[in-house]
């Protein structure tokens, strides 16, 4: 009796617990405790947390990485570029699954961590090279167009001037690249024009400068010779001003056709100066050739102890016109004096065409009035 009832009471837990077993609540097929868009079911299969809506860590819900974003949601950085897949979408814009975003060679982590640029940009600064190349290749500063402040974006110094982007003067010439291409030098080139003066020191640095002194009209008004006119001759002496004091550059006497009285375009003088040159003074002496004695012309026009016509030129001026007429001085002595009008004018021309040198006289073919 006792051993039936012991197996009745064995049979009855059995059934108790079977029973308990197979009423026992169930997860429903779209569950999602964690309520990031995936359900427990896809969690389990994916190998997230259904429990923690970013199981990564990463910023972005499991359901936003799975289904709007195509990133992995256990992998906190999924193309590996060294940003957070949260921080590219939410922060920088970037693609989360792409590790160069803008494709220039930099990733997008080195981009934002290390140098500043911008992962949406293939050339943040705008200066012709994309970022990689500034980096790498060129070590220009890839946030500042123009990296050494010469005046010329980094690009155009590397593909159009050939100049170093980190040098500012590439050629050691006294003037920053920018400067050398506004004015037309070669950047490459200390010395563009090959006149033995580098360009920052040649106030003339496209061309060797000479300085052309034409005598555009001879008049003489009491002549040495009282029958025929006067036989003027000229000396014409060149002083640079340095500092202080005047250096004598140049002098030469030009000889003119006899019995003149009046005369157009009598001669021109063309002297190779010295382009750092910047202030010359021009002293053009006349005189009348005699038998006995040589007389003097009087066309300083100002001082009356002076007889010369000097004249102070500005080289980088224009053209200047400059009247000399010694009736004007007023206390000026009679004996042995003659004299003149002269009207010269002083400019700054490139080379003839004939080979010069520093005491090179050119001479045109004057008019003359006897």
């Amino acid at each position: 009796m006792r051993k039936s009832i012991a197996i009745l009471a064995i049979g009855l837990v059995s059934v108790l617990l079977l029973s308990l077993l197979y009423t026992s609540p169930q997860i429903p097929i779209n569950a999602d405790p964690d309520g990031d868009g995936l359900p427990t079911v896809k969690e389990q299969s994916l190998g997230t947390d259904p429990n923690d809506p970013d199981t990564d860590n990463d910023g972005l819900n499991d359901g936003e990485e799975v289904d709007r974003y195509g990133t992995s949601p256990v992998d906190f950085d999924t193309d590996g570029d060294g940003l957070g897949d949260g921080e590219e979408v939410k922060k920088y814009g970037t693609d989360p699954k792409d590790l160069d975003t803008d494709d220039d060679g930099l990733n997008d982590g080195e981009e934002v961590k290390s140098y500043g640029t911008d992962p949406k940009k293939t050339d943040t600064d705008g200066d012709g090279l994309n970022d990689r190349v500034e980096v790498k290749n060129f070590l220009t500063d890839p946030n500042d167009p123009d990296t050494d402040d010469d005046g010329l974006n980094d690009g155009e110094e590397v593909y159009e001037y050939k100049t170093d982007p980190r040098d500012p003067d590439t050629d050691d010439d006294k003037l920053l690249d920018g400067q050398e291409v506004e004015k037309g030098t070669d950047p490459n080139d200390p010395d563009t024009d090959n006149d033995g003066y580098s360009d920052g020191n040649d106030l003339f640095p496209l061309f060797d400068a000479h300085l052309k002194i034409h005598m555009d009209y001879w008049k003489e008004w009491r002549a040495g010779d009282t029958l025929n006119g006067g036989d003027p001759y000229f000396i014409i002496s060149i002083y640079i001003k340095q500092a202080n004091s005047l250096v004598q550059y140049y002098s030469t006497t030009i000889d003119v056709q006899d019995d003149i009285i009046e005369a157009w375009d009598l001669f021109t003088l063309t002297v190779n100066i010295p382009d750092s040159a910047h202030y010359l003074l021009i002293v053009i002496d006349a005189w009348d050739a005699d038998v006995d004695a040589d007389d003097h012309y009087d066309i300083n026009g100002n001082d009356p102890s002076k007889y010369a016509l000097e004249i102070e030129f500005n080289v980088l001026s224009k053209k200047l016109t400059v009247e000399g007429n010694g009736l004007s001085d007023g206390e000026e002595p009679t004996g042995g004096l003659t004299d003149a009008y002269a009207k010269v004018t002083i400019e700054i021309v490139k080379p003839v065409t004939v080979s010069l040198t520093p005491f090179s006289i050119v001479s045109t073919f004057p008019f003359f009035l006897s």
